[in-house]
């Protein structure tokens, strides 16, 4: 049977050919981690089929754990956080809201040890940063599990490092140049457990002063740079299904529904005294 033969289906109608994301790339990776760290936000179509090609994981969580550990050690220069009375502010906050009323000497004494933990807020990033990938990108392969992709956890893994990384780093340099322009007044009753969200990026600065702790949350969940990852982590992981029949309408229903789930998480524990603050 000649090779035009074997391209023809019955009554000599064309065969379907697989879609060429079905098979494996034979081409090698054509982007290092900094073409990567770029075309994860100048061209992100083009990068995440090249993560498709050659995904990677340990590049973007070692650039993740830097640009923690620098915007925090910035922090506590430029800034010079009072951590007591922070401490103090979250654990009476939190008493509050449990109806609890610690001792005197047990407020001291959980405000003391809070305040010495948090001034090894460098390091916790450090730790934290790889452990925190796995956990939110292990959600997306479940997810990704109802649409039947032809992909693996590992390019999953990937696109959701390089997209948190890419837009990690401009989201710190952004808080690292807003903490640059402001006086030291302004800076005392930020949240400094999420120095990414001391920039004015999310709705909640457009609240008063005495706004619940609940409404704060939900505001700051509608964030420039959260927007911005949700809309990349739909492109890339259409871009890594492997089948046409995942699109970025399928990706879009996963990813933005993981995120409500997070948002309304998120207001549990503002509810429990824990969230934003500005």
């Amino acid at each position: 049977m000649s090779q035009v033969e074997n391209q023809l289906g019955p009554e000599g109608q064309p065969a379907e050919i697989p879609f060429q994301q079905d098979r494996p790339f034979g081409e090698p990776a054509k982007l290092g981690p900094a073409g990567r760290l770029m075309g994860t936000l100048m061209s992100p179509g083009e990068t995440f089929l090249d993560i498709n090609r050659k995904p990677t994981i340990i590049a973007p969580i070692i650039i993740a754990m830097i640009t923690g550990i620098g915007l925090a050690l910035f922090l506590n220069w430029q800034a010079k956080p009072d951590w007591k009375q922070i401490a103090r502010t979250v654990i009476v906050r939190q008493s509050e809201k449990l109806g609890t009323k610690p001792t005197p000497e047990q407020l001291e004494q959980q405000i003391n040890i809070s305040a010495k933990i948090d001034q090894f807020l460098p390091a916790i990033y450090a730790l934290f940063t790889p452990i925190a990938f796995l956990i939110g990108s292990g959600a997306l392969p479940m997810g990704m599990l109802l649409l039947q992709p032809k992909t693996t956890f590992k390019r999953v893994l990937s696109v959701f490092a390089w997209v948190n990384c890419s837009v990690g780093l401009v989201n710190a340099i952004v808080a690292a140049a807003s903490l640059m322009v402001r006086d030291a007044q302004s800076l005392k009753p930020q949240d400094y457990f999420n120095p990414w969200g001391i920039a004015p990026t999310n709705l909640s600065y457009l609240l008063a002063d005495d706004a619940s702790q609940v409404l704060r949350t939900l505001f700051s969940s509608l964030d420039v740079f959260s927007i911005w990852k949700i809309l990349l982590l739909i492109v890339g992981l259409a871009a890594i299904a492997g089948t046409r029949k995942i699109t970025t309408a399928k990706t879009a229903t996963l990813v933005i529904g993981l995120w409500l789930l997070i948002v309304i998480i998120g207001l549990g524990f503002a509810a429990l005294g824990f969230g934003a603050q500005q």
